[in-house]
């Protein structure tokens, strides 16, 4: 039982790391088309990426979530799996701004680094995956 749930929670850091980058990557999107210097691409391509980074991603991490909740023992690991939900959610963020300022010739990469070391805006990745995993688990358990 107990490798078990080691299994799940580093799941947990793993499933925070990749969607938070997904996330972060598409909420990237304008500077990747500046980088590009094709402003008919950005205007095609912007409400796509708009639409996953506001509708789609929130949904996707809520879903995964709530699925992993409803066969995990938060209880138990309540402090681990907030220590890794966390450090997932930012490690994703941080290298999704950090890649895309990087290959940008536009960007400045320290100004990017900087400005992503003190961002919070993987704290709503965070959230929502923290509220769906305990409505999952709350379901499972009544």
């Amino acid at each position: 039982m107990e490798q078990n749930n080691n299994h799940s929670v580093t799941l947990i850091l793993v499933v925070s790391f990749v969607l938070s980058f997904v996330k972060g990557f598409f909420g990237s999107y304008p500077i990747i088309f500046w980088g590009l210097d094709n402003i008919q691409n950005f205007l095609i391509y912007s409400p796509i990426f708009t639409l996953i980074n506001i509708v789609i991603s929130p949904i996707l991490v809520f879903i995964v979530f709530y699925k992993i909740g409803k066969k995990f023992d938060l209880k138990s690991n309540l402090k681990s799996s907030i220590v890794r939900m966390l450090i997932g959610a930012y490690v994703g963020h941080f290298l999704a701004n950090n890649i895309i300022g990087f290959f940008n010739e536009y960007s400045d990469f320290l100004s990017t680094l900087i400005g992503s070391i003190v961002s919070l805006t993987f704290l709503t990745s965070f959230f929502i995956a923290f509220t769906a995993l305990a409505i999952g688990y709350l379901k499972q358990n009544n």
